[in-house]
């Protein structure tokens, strides 16, 4: 319920972006991102469904400024990591998962 009540600002507020295309097909990822521009923040969902062969999915998150470092934190783990936003705009963000699973980012631009 958590994880819920920080995502349901930028699904009510924010800017929705797919970062797959839609399938019913259970070999592929599926993504997509919320986006609030005017706090530079929001996250990215993606699942890893049960037949896809790729252990890697490169994201192209939408609304970064190249300009602009970025935090993401994992709200489950804990974990975090920095990335300009440049990196993001040129490689995109790489997910790594097991089969049938999910992660969601939360990510918020730094000061600076």
């Amino acid at each position: 319920i958590g994880l819920w009540r920080q995502a349901v600002p930028f699904m009510l507020y924010g800017d929705y972006y797919p970062l797959t295309p839609w399938s019913r097909s259970a070999d592929r990822w599926a993504a997509w991102q919320f986006d609030r521009p005017e706090t530079g923040t929001g996250f990215v969902q993606a699942f890893r469904l049960q037949e896809c062969p790729q252990e890697v999915f490169r994201a192209a998150p939408q609304g970064f400024t190249a300009e602009t470092r970025y935090r993401f934190q994992n709200p489950e783990t804990g974990e975090t990591f920095e990335i300009d936003g440049k990196a993001v705009i040129q490689d995109g963000l790489e997910l790594r998962l097991p089969p049938r699973s999910a992660v969601i980012w939360m990510y918020q631009a730094l000061p600076g």
